[in-house]
């Protein structure tokens, strides 16, 4: 047997300078990944959209939160927009992303045809902050 590369994944590093910030950043390349053109006017705020996600520690949140825009793109059509609002509280349970705002569904004619995405994943994950911001890296099973 002989191990192979292959084109499973995709990651991404989104750096901010806060949690916020790099919650936006997550989604921008997340549409980048899909190949959706999110930018440039294409989305017409039209739907309001909610996302709402939770995690033990903040790396897990972020998976979660991406996790449920792909599946509120993919059940709903539903696309959160990049320049939503974004609140992250935390609890002792872990903490909790809210987002919102106003949002358009999903039209190939508009936004194109999308690669499939089928989940940000746990490996090499990582969220860390640094002199003036935080940086995260997300890898994505494509």
């Amino acid at each position: 047997m002989r191990e192979t590369d292959h084109t499973a994944d995709a990651g991404a590093e989104i750096t901010g300078a806060t949690v916020e910030d790099v919650f936006q950043g997550a989604i921008e390349a997340l549409y980048s990944i899909l190949g959706l053109s999110a930018g440039g006017g294409c989305i017409r705020p039209s739907v309001p959209v909610e996302i709402h996600a939770r995690g033990r520690r903040l790396d897990e949140t972020l998976v979660a939160f991406l996790n449920e825009v792909l599946f509120t793109l993919d059940t709903c059509g539903l696309i959160l927009p990049v320049e939503c609002t974004v609140n992250i509280t935390r609890d002792t349970g872990g903490f909790t992303v809210r987002a919102g705002g106003a949002g358009d569904k999903y039209c190939r004619d508009r936004h194109g045809p999308l690669r499939e995405v089928k989940a940000a994943t746990l490996h090499d994950l990582d969220v860390t902050t640094f002199e003036g911001g935080i940086r995260a890296r997300v890898v994505f099973d494509v």
